[in-house]
């Protein structure tokens, strides 16, 4: 009926604009992850919300790096999450990868998923049942291109680089979908 369950919640309280948010429901509670600025640099959030809209525990920070990490995305993997986002603590932009637990808290190391002086934006993942597929928009080739790659359940890159378009304009706003592996994305050609 487009009427609205519960009041508004807010997770963040900067004084900033925090960049948009990803949700995904774990069978149980939401979680949500964002961008918002600490410091001068924009940082990587994960809040955990119930069914009433009711913040669980406080939010975590993902990141905490001096230059800014932005665009997060995550997968829900039925055990934990994957998130993925743009850092530009190697230049322009690069693809990062992280697990954490149910309960928020990370638990492995920042994984680079790309590497290469052009900026890689826009990442999208999810949870395949067997690891993780991640896509993002690349400049590596002059214009935006979508890449894609693989990483492992326990957060190892599997493989190289995947590029799927090569459109004349730009490719951009990348998704994986179902079945596994299967991207969509918004193209322009003229």
């Amino acid at each position: 009926t487009g009427t609205p369950l519960s009041s508004i919640v807010q997770l963040s309280n900067t004084p900033v604009v925090d960049n948009p948010p990803s949700l995904t429901w774990n069978g149980a509670e939401f979680a949500v992850t964002w961008n918002s600025e600490v410091a001068g640099a924009i940082q990587v959030f994960l809040a955990r919300v119930d069914l009433d809209g009711v913040e669980i525990g406080m939010e975590t920070a993902l990141t905490a790096n001096p230059e800014s990490s932005l665009q997060v995305d995550h997968a829900w993997t039925g055990d934990g999450y994957g998130v993925a986002w743009s850092d530009e603590r190697h230049g322009p932009g690069e693809i990062y990868f992280a697990l954490v637990d149910r309960d928020g808290t990370k638990t492995s190391a920042d994984v680079r998923v790309t590497n290469d002086v052009a900026p890689s934006i826009e990442p999208s993942i999810a949870w395949t049942g067997d690891g993780f597929s991640i896509v993002w928009r690349d400049e590596r080739d002059g214009t935006g291109e979508i890449y894609f790659a693989r990483v492992s359940p326990t957060g190892v890159k599997l493989g190289a680089d995947v590029r799927v378009t090569y459109s004349v304009l730009s490719s951009e706003h990348p998704e994986p979908g179902a079945p596994a592996h299967c991207v969509r994305w918004r193209q322009k050609d003229g």
